[in-house]
């Protein structure tokens, strides 16, 4: 049976979502989406979107809604 090129896009962005989601809390801000990225890079590089040229672009659209905001420090610290 052959998969729709629907079905395998939804496969891959969801491999990635589980991927990003295994990293331990506070080490999935943005931040970490280059860190990500350079190890999809090498070891999942299939996964990576490659349409547009720019799979870094491409990453970061996939992982939007589940990037973590960077915590502020409280006032007065620092």
């Amino acid at each position: 049976m052959k998969i729709s090129s629907r079905e395998r896009e939804r496969k891959r962005k969801a491999q990635i979502l589980s991927l990003w989601q295994r990293r331990p809390t506070g080490m999935r801000t943005e931040k970490d989406v280059l860190i990500f990225y350079v190890d999809m890079e090498r070891l999942f590089p299939r996964l990576l979107s490659r349409r547009g040229g720019d799979a870094y672009r491409s990453l970061q659209s996939d992982l939007k809604g589940y990037v973590e905001q960077n915590k502020k420090p409280p006032d007065g610290a620092g």
